[in-house]
């Protein structure tokens, strides 16, 4: 396939994914089992016949389709991050309040699918997991577009080439121009109503009075820099410590920010130690070779050999507050080599009890969904009875 087809076909899948969880092999393969007929990514010939079997009882057939389905032959792509992503970026560096300009490598936060030591050469994928990569660095540079990138609809001492056609010397010249102060009178803010330092609100609204601004801007933590207007609220908070910046920039594009910082803490009697959590289903493990977790922080190596445990870090993933006291997980178990059981624990010594029960049979996958409590570094342990590879789902957490 023309190397053209490939990029919009990655293109495709990386800007109609979600852009929050990372695209993964598994996302791909799902996507050509799935795609249309005439679709860039999957080719269907597809010829629906019908297979019987008679009951045991005599007399009563059970008839279902079979036939056969052809996808795409990734096994000559290969796609190197560096080669398409070759340019610059330009942002507003919020703890500065200067512009900076550098390579797009260096700024978006790509995630490496498969592990650089098995790349075909350092920054080369290849197969399907070539082509997974290349769409899901194609949504980490729309997700960095949409929540890094400051525009300003009247372009006044703002800068930014979201496709990077721009040169690097031409942005490392136009970010020297936005830095110069050019204002005859600086602008001003002022954070005139705040939550209290420490609180129990969930939600925060902000006034603020800005002068001689051209724009104004809010952050919360690290989010995305966005337009805003006074008052400014924001709900749905995590406990924690969380920071607000309101900018006003000037006419000629000088700088200036107001800063506040609070406490959220859960509410007396709450039950939040207790209640569980739902989260949308993240992929925190899957040792099955070639296969990566959804944030890229686990990487496939191989069956967990008879006997062996498998330690998964959940704290801090998919979702996970870094203080959780146990997690809600789906283990599932694929292509063990005999009959036998899976545990699921917080590491330590193996309990004597069961979580999941497979029968080592061909093709075999068998999944349950547990209640774990969490090791005092926030991870699981797996055991299981037979070799087999193990897949781990967060769901929930408490």
């Amino acid at each position: 396939m023309d190397s053209t087809i490939w990029m919009l076909a990655a293109s495709a899948v990386g800007t109609a994914a979600g852009k929050s969880v990372p695209i993964t092999i598994d996302t791909i393969a799902y996507y050509n089992r799935t795609a249309a007929k005439d679709g860039l990514v999957a080719n269907w010939d597809f010829v629906p016949t019908r297979a019987s079997v008679r009951n045991a009882g005599g007399g009563l057939y059970v008839t279902f389709p079979s036939g056969r389905e052809e996808f795409v032959d990734y096994s000559g792509f290969s796609y190197t991050r560096s080669e398409v992503f070759s340019g610059c970026t330009t942002w507003l560096d919020v703890g500065t309040l200067t512009w900076k300009s550098g390579r797009v490598l260096d700024r978006v936060p790509f995630i490496d699918l498969v592990d650089p030591a098995a790349q075909l050469t350092p920054g080369t994928v290849g197969n399907i997991a070539g082509f997974a990569q290349m769409a899901d660095d194609v949504r980490s540079v729309i997700n960095y577009l949409q929540n890094e990138v400051v525009v300003d609809e009247n372009g006044i001492g703002f800068y930014i080439d979201p496709v990077f056609e721009e040169t690097c010397v031409a942005q490392a010249e136009q970010v020297v121009e936005l830095n110069q102060p050019n204002d005859a009178v600086d602008p001003t803010v002022t954070i005139t109503a705040a939550p209290t330092a420490t609180t129990t609100a969930t939600d925060a609204t902000f006034a603020f009075t800005a002068t001689d601004a051209a724009s104004v801007l809010c952050v919360l933590d690290s989010g995305a820099i966005e337009r805003c207007t006074s008052p400014k609220t924001y709900t749905g908070l995590e406990p924690g410590s969380h920071t607000f910046n309101v900018i006003a920039m000037g006419v000629a594009g000088n700088f200036v920010s107001a800063t506040h910082t609070w406490q959220v803490v859960p509410a007396a009697g709450a039950p939040s130690d207790t209640m569980i959590m739902s989260l949308s289903p993240v992929r925190l493990a899957d040792t099955r070779p070639g296969w990566v977790a959804a944030d890229g922080l686990f990487f496939g190596t191989g069956p967990v050999p008879a006997g062996g445990v498998v330690q998964v870090q959940v704290a801090g993933r998919g979702g996970v507050p870094a203080d959780a006291k146990a997690a809600v997980v789906n283990v599932t178990v694929v292509g063990a080599a005999g009959g036998g059981f899976a545990t699921v624990f917080p590491c330590g010594t193996v309990p004597g009890t069961s979580s999941v029960n497979y029968l080592g049979v061909a093709n075999e996958a068998v999944a349950n969904e547990v209640i774990v409590k969490l090791s005092p570094t926030g991870s699981i342990c797996v055991y299981t009875y037979a070799a087999a590879n193990v897949l781990v789902d967060v769901a929930g957490y408490l």
